[in-house]
């Protein structure tokens, strides 16, 4: 077998489900190295509220793409897959295990499915007109023109997330057949398995986390970022719950239980849009449940393929 025909490991689920967790001690296991796919973990200085690996965590398995860009930078699916490439590559080249783990629906989907994904370079001129016409028209002015223009890219896209549905206007706007790049894990073996649970034992999950952040310091860690110039027009501001702090810092507009209940339910709305990208009846991903009868099958499986 060559060293692309043995398999990686790809290891999805809803936010709060346990992944990071499972994917360290299954690591020990089969001499793997983690790869992030959460699309939050890359940014640095963004700690408490994106769940991040610890520095003990870190030691105990080594992990790729976290902590690698500044707050104000921009990070698209096309630049994840060109570093998972090449990160996958040096670790099968060590005779490691890439263990891919993450929450990004999009960025999963695209390595399971072989997406094509476009090279097409930000347009700054194109993005100030549609912002200006945003501004005119009113929110839902970007999401219905992408419905004009391209129907099925708009049905892949939340309708509120303003920054990907402008990009995905610039590619429908330029694209051309050399902008689009070859898939780049069709010659991997996957494994991919998902971790569930039932949807009210994981919103209690989420909540008690919530609460937990906010006691770890949730509030001044965004606190720090606005000292450092950090905004709402930064991409890595538009995190669950970092946006709705700094906008409760910076306007006072309510007060910090509401908050907290915000934040708790557009997690739940996470969930629900996660599960949407990671179906249960996906066949190319084996669900376990968290219980530990459950997890404890979920490694003898990944041990049956990796050993």
């Amino acid at each position: 077998m060559s060293d692309l025909q043995k398999p990686i490991l790809i290891i999805v689920g809803p936010t709060a489900i346990g992944k990071s967790d499972f994917a360290i001690k299954i690591a020990k296991d089969i001499n793997g190295e983690i790869i992030n796919a959460d699309s939050r973990l890359v940014y640095k200085n963004f700690n408490i509220g994106t769940a991040k690996p610890n520095d003990l965590e870190l030691k105990r398995v080594k992990h790729h793409l976290i902590n690698i860009l500044n707050p104000d930078r921009d990070f698209n699916i096309s630049q994840f897959l060109d570093l998972v490439k090449e990160k996958t590559d040096q670790i099968i080249k060590s005779k490691k295990t890439p263990i891919i783990v993450g929450g990004t629906g999009q960025y999963i989907k695209a390595i399971l499915n072989d997406w094509t994904i476009s090279k097409v370079p930000p347009n700054k001129k194109l993005r100030e007109e549609i912002e200006k016409k945003i501004k005119l028209h009113g929110p839902n002015f970007a999401y219905k023109f992408l419905q004009e223009i391209s129907p099925l890219k708009s049905k892949q896209i939340d309708p509120s997330n303003q920054r990907r549905i402008i990009r995905a206007i610039e590619i429908s706007q330029s694209e051309k057949p050399n902008s689009i790049s070859n898939p780049m894990f069709k010659s991997y073996s996957k494994i991919t398995i998902g971790l569930t649970t039932e949807r009210k034992i994981l919103y209690s999950k989420i909540d008690k986390r919530v609460d937990q952040m906010i006691n770890e310091g949730w509030i001044d860690e965004v606190k720090f970022l606005i000292n450092k110039n950090i905004n709402l027009n930064h991409p890595a501001m538009s995190s669950v719950g970092y946006k709705e702090i700094f906008e409760y810092l910076t306007k006072n507009q309510t007060s910090l239980e509401e908050v907290i209940q915000k934040i708790k339910f557009r997690t739940h709305k996470l969930v629900r849009t996660q599960y949407n990208w990671f179906k249960l009846s996906d066949e190319k991903i084996k669900w376990f449940q968290t219980s530990k009868n459950e997890l404890d099958e979920a490694k003898n499986f990944i041990l049956s393929k990796f050993n």
